[in-house]
């Protein structure tokens, strides 16, 4: 079904209409206020970067880019550091770096967890 845009607007004010209507004449009303946040409130821009001057690519493997599934491609600065700026909602993340098709350490990651391959994972705090 499509609508012309002032079709859309008539129908979209209806459809608000009839839920604030439906909302004021619930029989079940708790007295429980819900306040929901927009999920973009809630982000955090946090960088991640590693200082690899001779590297050809460095990609940021982590929990949230199912690892090796989707790595994000990092972009070098001038001084030779690889930098990229992930929205994240707060909470823990693990990851790590693979720097020319190798896994790597972040070397100044306070927090690490062991993975199942023998080595650790960094740990981001994101709050």
């Amino acid at each position: 079904m499509s609508f012309r845009t002032g079709n859309n607007a008539i129908a979209k004010k209806s459809r608000r209409q009839n839920i604030a209507s439906r909302t004021k004449n619930s029989h079940h009303s708790t007295g429980i206020k819900i306040h929901f946040e927009p999920a973009s409130a809630l982000l955090r821009r946090i960088r991640f970067q590693l200082k690899a001057p001779h590297a050809q690519s460095v990609k940021l493997a982590a929990d949230f880019t199912a690892w090796d599934g989707l790595p994000v491609d990092m972009k070098r600065n001038p001084e030779g550091k690889w930098v990229t700026t992930i929205p994240l909602t707060p909470g823990d993340y693990e990851y790590r770096f693979i720097v020319d098709g190798q896994w790597s350490d972040d070397p100044f990651a306070a927090n690490k967890a062991p993975n199942p391959f023998g080595t650790s994972n960094a740990i981001r705090e994101v709050i």
